[in-house]
């Protein structure tokens, strides 16, 4: 898959706004600091990592390697406001699985932002021969599993108090598996 020839790629959401869909670049570290300030802080605690630590962002944005973690973000007038990546391990047992994550500024959720993105994702995922995408989630986390769920997520399994916020407090683990090679059947019809 030839990122260059899929992106900047322009979408309209559900309130006719115009967003561009991109890949992270390195120049973007300041503007992914201001969107993760933006971030009320409860959702911080279903976070995998501290983005409120700016040294967290610069790693991410000096250390890009689109075959390991696809950034994509979102802009509206050059503002970012949506964050979705797609994590891989290069060999091993999981180097058929990507992982999704995705985060939305609070004043585009409900557009279809999310659905946008994570769509993209899929579309990714099926080009570059993925097998199956993942989605893990604590269960308070309803707006992003109910997107997941939208697009044909499913359900595979809860692991019961398997993570610990940022505050401390452990959850429940929802895996849920999105399934491409069903996709490609689809294709070929």
């Amino acid at each position: 898959m030839v990122l260059e020839e899929r992106f900047p790629k322009q979408a309209k959401l559900d309130d006719s706004l115009r967003v561009i869909i991109r890949p992270l670049i390195p120049e973007d570290e300041p503007a992914l600091v201001e969107f993760f300030k933006s971030i009320p802080p409860q959702d911080f605690l279903y976070l995998r990592d501290n983005v409120k630590e700016a040294q967290v962002i610069r790693n991410w944005c000096s250390h890009l390697d689109y075959e390991v973690t696809l950034p994509l973000i979102a802009e509206i007038n050059g503002k970012i406001v949506g964050d979705c990546t797609l994590h891989q391990s290069r060999g091993g047992w999981m180097s058929h699985i990507g992982t999704v994550r995705i985060v939305i500024h609070p004043d585009y959720r409900g557009k279809g932002l999310a659905t946008l993105l994570v769509g993209e994702m899929i579309q990714i995922g099926i080009d570059s021969g993925i097998e199956k995408l993942m989605g893990e989630f604590m269960p308070e986390q309803k707006r992003p599993l109910a997107v997941f769920e939208k697009l044909g997520f499913v359900k595979m399994a809860t692991l019961p108090q398997h993570v610990k916020d940022l505050g401390g407090e452990k959850h429940d683990l929802l895996i849920y598996i999105y399934d491409l090679r069903a996709e490609e059947h689809y294709a070929a019809d």
